[in-house]
């Protein structure tokens, strides 16, 4: 007989294959404790008249506990046939729980949603609090304003991350709505007095300014801070000819604010636009008192074709950078997410820098490879 510590390990490294997991589970009941911790730690939920979710919550509660993730692919699960159950498995679930909420699903004969963000609110709020959901994902919601956001927030009184996925489709809450409620003073004490980490993943150019705005109410607590930069022409939907992106950084955007922070992550997609983010990255960097910054993570993303027509200029900007950041901070990893045609540019450029990382990132994965281009200086 396997040592059940044994067991355990072997059905860890099954965790991405249920059909696995589920084989194991009928040879031996010794593989039975594990397999439930795997099978049921997310649960997805793509149609509320799949008897499978509430059926299982009813007669194997004790598979609630192993819960660590509860995925709504649509908000039917709130209309009035399907609400009670949905509640009820909501506020049975045990500690440390992400909810994720995606504003799809059904739509009626007049290709209207049968659920709308704002029909599912009254019910999600009326039944709170659910004291289980340590973290909020939302997926395209289509807010109308910030008090339908904090609304939310203010029923999950345990949770400590937020996760929002806007797309431009979703007009009836602009995105810049979002970023002045955050720092709004109303909202500022519950938002941004207390942040510790903040992500911004492939924003408008000129969304970059509120964010900044917002990194400057945190200065008191913010830690880690992750700006991810891509060019994107973002068209609204055919009533609107205006069109969002795609006409580089404003040269009126002021430095970020880093008085706090110790890891610092940055990123870009180096198109022709891609140098005046580095050129706004260095002006920062200037800002800054020297010796904050722990760790300084710099991701450098395709398509490279428009920025190969001036390997001067990017050589001489990577310089400039190199110099700034060899002065400032202890360790700094450059990373290269995809292959990298200028890399030898960017080498020339950081060369001699005692204290400087480079890293090839593996193609598409975002994480950053145990092995360095170059060996690492002696004692580093």
């Amino acid at each position: 007989m396997l040592p059940q510590e044994l067991v355990d390990r072997i059905l860890d490294h099954l965790y991405k294959s249920p059909s696995a997991l589920k084989a194991c589970s009928q040879v031996s009941r010794a593989f039975y404790p594990r397999t439930r911790v795997h099978l049921f730690r997310c649960v997805n939920c793509h149609d509320p008249d799949d008897p499978r979710l509430f059926k299982m919550a009813r007669e194997s509660p004790e598979l609630l506990q192993h819960i660590k993730r509860v995925e709504f692919q649509c908000l039917d699960y709130f209309l009035p046939n399907y609400e009670m159950s949905t509640i009820e498995l909501m506020r049975s679930l045990s500690s440390s729980v992400t909810l994720s909420l995606w504003d799809e699903g059904r739509r009626n004969d007049k290709g209207e949603k049968e659920c709308r963000w704002v029909d599912m609110l009254p019910t999600f709020v009326s039944s709170a609090p659910y004291l289980a959901i340590t973290r909020l994902e939302l997926f395209c919601p289509q807010l109308h304003n910030f008090l339908e956001l904090h609304t939310v927030v203010l029923s999950l009184p345990n949770m400590t991350e937020l996760s929002i996925d806007m797309r431009i489709h979703a007009l009836c809450f602009l995105i810049s709505e979002f970023w002045d409620g955050l720092s709004s003073p109303k909202y500022r004490p519950v938002y941004l007095d207390h942040l510790e980490e903040l992500y911004v993943l492939r924003p408008a150019p000129s969304e970059l300014s509120l964010v900044n705005n917002i990194i400057s109410f945190t200065s008191k607590s913010l830690k880690v801070l992750h700006i991810e930069c891509e060019q994107r022409y973002w068209t609204l939907p055919r009533s609107s000819d205006i069109t969002i992106g795609g006409h580089g950084l404003p040269p009126d955007t002021s430095p970020l604010h880093l008085n706090t922070v110790t890891d610092l992550r940055l990123g870009v997609i180096l198109d022709k636009q891609a140098l005046s983010f580095i050129d706004w990255w260095i002006k920062s960097f200037k800002a800054m008192s020297p010796l904050i910054l722990e760790r300084l993570t710099i991701g450098l993303g395709g398509p490279f074709h428009d920025v190969l027509k001036e390997p001067e200029r990017l050589k001489k900007t990577f310089e400039e950078l190199s110099d700034v950041l060899s002065k400032l901070v202890r360790n700094v990893d450059i990373v290269f997410q995809l292959h990298c045609p200028f890399r030898d540019v960017v080498m020339e450029a950081l060369k001699e820098k005692e204290n400087l990382r480079v890293f090839d990132l593996v193609e598409n994965t975002r994480e950053v490879p145990a092995f360095p281009v170059f060996p690492l200086p002696t004692g580093s």
